[in-house]
């Protein structure tokens, strides 16, 4: 693809469409399962892969059609002094980072550390309120400070990447975000 790469373009439609990577480069099978790809194949592409890919496809999209589990405004990690279930108000994570096979969940008050990963983390998260902007951060809108086109400051003036991968699918968020409110003194 011309205009953007593989990945790039699965970041963008990853939300309302299933990808599948048909590539030669084994390389990249973690960024495109970090981009929520159904299914990675490696060329050349056997008749019974091929039908394996799309079986996971028909299995997935009956599971979608299934009522979604409400999700909670909180949840319990495990993690802090003795290794004790912590509640987690989603009202009060600032952001989330990736340590390695932990997570760092930053809350205005404190940091915990749990090993989870940023997957598992974001399917506990309302989807309203919370960005994914790089490989290793999740974000609260509501403490987005400052933004610029590769970095946004938080409240607590952290500065975090958002990722390129990430960018435009961001920006445009955001900028629907603002379509039904006052901007610049205009409504």
């Amino acid at each position: 693809m011309p205009a953007l790469s593989g990945l790039e373009f699965a970041g963008l439609v990853n939300s309302y469409s299933t990808v599948i990577f048909t590539t030669a480069y084994r390389e990249y099978a973690l960024d495109a399962f970090e981009q929520q790809a159904m299914d990675y194949i490696l060329k050349p592409i056997s008749y019974e892969r091929f039908l394996q890919s799309i079986e996971k496809i028909r299995a997935h999209l009956h599971v979608r059609h299934l009522p979604a589990p409400a999700v909670e405004p909180f949840f319990f990690v495990k993690g802090g002094a003795g290794n004790k279930f912590i509640r987690i108000d989603a009202a009060d994570i600032t952001h989330i980072t990736a340590a390695s096979n932990y997570i760092e969940i930053y809350l205005q008050e404190q940091k915990i550390l749990t090993y989870m990963s940023l997957g598992e983390v974001a399917a506990k998260l309302p989807a309203a309120g919370f960005s994914r902007i790089h490989k290793s951060h999740i974000v609260n809108h509501h403490f987005i400070k400052s933004l610029t086109y590769g970095q946004l400051t938080l409240n607590d003036d952290m500065k975090l990447p958002i990722g390129r991968v990430y960018r435009k699918a961001f920006h445009q968020l955001l900028k629907s975000s603002f379509r039904g409110g006052k901007q610049n003194g205009r409504t």
